[in-house]
């Protein structure tokens, strides 16, 4: 079986979706149409195509177009010339613009380049769902979150963009290489796409490595909280040491308070302990160990400023 990649797997699951009433494979099929479909006009009178490397669903155009009461499908079947050689299919159908309700809206949908009315929710998703198998595709999560749909009219574009503004999607829009690309970034908006349109399974592995990825970001965050802190406690710490040698060298240590000395005991003794272990050696609070270690930096600074006053005057 080929390797599929993750969007090939999302169309995969779609294109497997049946609805149950017509209009909603109506809604579907057009969406496939003006996403993916072209009208031609040959001597045996106008045309509807669509091709596809996907054999389901070329065989789901198929019966759709059948259902909807349209007996005159075509399926061929191609070989691609390029590298890869993959069977392409068209699905072809002859519009009869005089006897077919179906022809004339669709026709009409195509030339007009325009969202139809759907009144229903059911439509609505089917369109959705149309519209993704015809140009869409989506990135695997593990990647990065994005979804895109692709168009050649930047009006019909922006049409879809408004439509999808009224199912809550807040989709951007961009140009390359002469196409119009609608995208989301969002992780939630993805999710919300793949429900609407009917990809269950592929929504549950997203959510699965959403969930991972949620839990490896949390484990990141406590780690490089955990390292700042031990790299502050051990700069605090080094400073802190170096404040007392130099009061000891200058015989100021024994001058200071009780609280102050004993501070300074348990700092030479336990040079890597945080504020709360050296509190919870000497019996007293965090706060009042902070207190007695920023005397002992401040007394340490006058010392060391004497110092250089000192060393200035002899200049």
């Amino acid at each position: 079986m080929p390797y599929l990649n993750f969007s090939q797997q999302v169309k995969s699951e779609l294109v497997r979706v049946q609805p149950d009433h017509l209009d909603c494979k109506r809604a579907e099929l057009i969406a496939l149409l003006q996403s993916a479909g072209a009208l031609h006009i040959g001597v045996n009178g106008p045309s509807l195509e669509i091709k596809t490397e996907n054999a389901a669903l070329a065989r789901k155009v198929v019966s759709y177009f059948r259902a909807l009461g349209q007996n005159s499908t075509e399926l061929l079947v191609e070989k691609e010339t390029r590298l890869r050689k993959h069977n392409l299919y068209r699905v072809r159908m002859r519009v009869d613009l005089d006897q077919s309700d179906l022809s004339n809206t669709l026709i009409t949908n195509i030339l007009n380049k325009s969202v139809p009315d759907l009144g229903e929710e059911c439509c609505r998703r089917s369109y959705l769902r149309g519209l993704f198998l015809g140009s869409g595709s989506i990135q695997h999560p593990e990647r990065t979150y994005h979804l895109e749909i692709r168009f050649n009219d930047i009006s019909f574009a922006e049409k879809v963009r408004t439509f999808l503004d009224q199912l809550g999607f807040n989709f951007g829009i961009v140009e390359r290489r002469n196409e119009y690309l609608l995208y989301v970034k969002d992780g939630e908006s993805v999710a919300t796409f793949l429900t609407m349109a009917g990809a269950h399974k592929a929504l549950l592995e997203m959510e699965n490595i959403r969930i991972i990825k949620e839990i490896k970001n949390d484990v990141n965050r406590v780690v490089n909280c955990e390292t700042a802190n031990l790299e502050k406690t051990a700069t605090a710490s080094a400073n802190q040491l170096k404040a007392i040698e130099l009061l000891e060298e200058n015989g100021w240590l024994t001058k200071l308070p009780q609280g102050c000395l004993e501070v300074a005991r348990a700092r030479k003794e336990n040079p890597h302990a945080s504020y709360v272990e050296i509190a919870e050696i000497l019996g007293v609070g965090k706060s009042a160990v902070s207190y007695r270690l920023k005397k002992i930096e401040k007394e340490a600074e006058k010392i060391a400023m004497n110092r250089r006053n000192k060393d200035d005057n002899e200049e």
